[in-house]
């Protein structure tokens, strides 16, 4: 018994320090991970990334806001912006700063409108 948790250990130890010398890269954080940023930039960071993976079809992405770490003014926010997006692409290519220009205008609303305060975890008490 003993033999097996030191084969337990040594193994949990290479697997931590990434045995066989390569290094490991984590994931990119999405911006819903950065939590110090205004909530203006942090909107637009979100309506941005998540149009981006969207619109270039990013597989199983699509549709699930809490997913995303979208509220849902966010979120509806995001599918006014790719349906137009949408639209403009079917014609030809999507202007590079289409997107962060509408993001940014769709944000500065949500910003913006007043948050109810008898919430509690986002939930109406």
């Amino acid at each position: 018994m003993n033999r097996r948790l030191g084969v337990t250990v040594v193994l949990a130890v290479a697997v931590v320090a990434g045995c066989g010398g390569e290094e490991t890269k984590a994931a990119a954080p999405t911006p819903t991970a950065k939590a110090s940023k205004d909530p203006l930039t942090s909107c637009v960071d979100q309506l941005v990334y998540w149009g981006t993976e969207n619109l270039r079809g990013a597989p199983g992405q699509e549709g699930d806001y809490q997913h995303m770490g979208l509220t849902a003014d966010k979120y509806d926010a995001l599918r006014k912006i790719q349906k137009n997006a949408r639209v403009i692409m079917a014609k030809g290519k999507l202007p590079p700063t289409w997107l962060q220009e509408q993001s940014e205008a769709a944000c500065r609303k949500i910003v913006a409108t007043p948050k109810p305060s008898n919430t509690v975890g986002g939930w109406p008490q």
